[in-house]
């Protein structure tokens, strides 16, 4: 038997801003799957909290939890992972992103982890802008790769994004 139940709360409490969202899976695996495949089983759960301070000071908070027992339908392969990002927007234009992001493996062949922190800044021209839609940003990222306890691999990547986002309608 396959199913998926979720469970999304808005502004429980009457705490404006804040939303919840839980969910629960399993995945049957087809009788006929190859030798080493197993069910799929998996918990959700997730918070966003949106905090305005003042028109010109602003925090979105995005967290997220999952774990997955025998993911992908791979056998004793169980996977976590854990997300949490703060932006913070100020004067309207201006951002700063915070972000933290981990997976952990955990099978019969060792255990392995992956995590990624990251930081950027940027602009959003202003709809009074003749720039209007346009934004630029900086950031850096620093990502380990490896097993635990082991030697690991660390990538760090410096980057711009410039966007342009137009609005319309069909």
């Amino acid at each position: 038997t396959n199913y998926h139940v979720s469970l999304d709360i808005t502004e429980p409490f009457g705490l404006s801003g804040l939303e919840f969202h839980l969910a629960n899976l399993r995945l049957n695996v087809d009788n006929n799957a190859a030798a080493g495949s197993d069910d799929v089983g998996g918990l959700v759960g997730g918070v966003y909290y949106y905090h305005e301070v003042s028109p010109d000071l602003t925090f979105d908070f995005l967290g997220e939890y999952a774990d997955f027992d025998n993911f992908e339908g791979t056998e004793n392969l169980d996977v976590t992972f854990l997300t949490a990002n703060l932006i913070t927007r100020f004067n309207q234009v201006w951002n700063l992103t915070l972000g933290y992001s981990e997976e952990n493996f955990d099978n019969n062949n060792g255990d392995a982890q992956v995590y990624l922190y990251q930081f950027s800044a940027g602009y959003f021209f202003p709809e009074t802008s003749i720039l209007s839609g346009l934004s630029a940003e900086i950031g850096y990222k620093k990502q380990n790769i490896g097993e635990i306890d082991a030697d690991s691999s660390e990538l760090n990547t410096a980057g711009i994004l410039v966007r342009y986002i137009k609005e319309f309608s069909l």
